[in-house]
């Protein structure tokens, strides 16, 4: 099971450099009809990042019904993911700092689900690499 973080939902209408990994993963999800998942708040993380670029919310809730009738399922983190997210999210990491609540949301998902967060964020990874369940979107390889 991956959870996919805002970040790379994010690549499949702007525009960066690692925007075709981004779509290959989704792609391959797709083919494989693998389920995956983000928590609800991925919705609106997305809609924030158009705003930044100036799409439309039309075409942010477009992509996400088109990829929950291919495989996405969005979802509401349970009371042991929300803890685990506290954990993770008032750790100081090693290099400096605490990762942001958000991020901990998605990861303590795959860590309780026990799955793979992936995400384009590498500060987030650098920061709970000690967690396990992470991966770059830049490292993600199909199965």
């Amino acid at each position: 099971m991956l959870v996919i973080d805002a970040s790379v939902f994010i690549k499949l209408f702007k525009v960066e450099d690692d925007s075709p990994q981004a779509r290959a993963l989704v792609d391959a999800l797709v083919r494989r009809r693998a389920p995956f998942l983000a928590p609800s708040i991925a919705l609106y993380e997305v809609l924030a990042g158009a705003m930044h670029v100036q799409r439309p919310f039309s075409d942010v809730i477009h992509i996400f019904e088109l990829l929950q009738s291919l495989g996405l399922s969005l979802e509401d983190p349970s009371k042991a993911e929300l803890t685990r997210a506290e954990t993770i999210a008032t750790t100081e990491s090693a290099i400096g700092g605490y990762p942001t609540l958000f991020d901990s949301i998605y990861h303590a998902m795959a860590i309780e689900r026990g799955g793979t967060f992936v995400t384009a964020d590498r500060k987030h990874v650098e920061k709970t690499r000690k967690f396990g369940n992470v991966i770059l979107l830049e490292d993600w390889r199909p199965a």
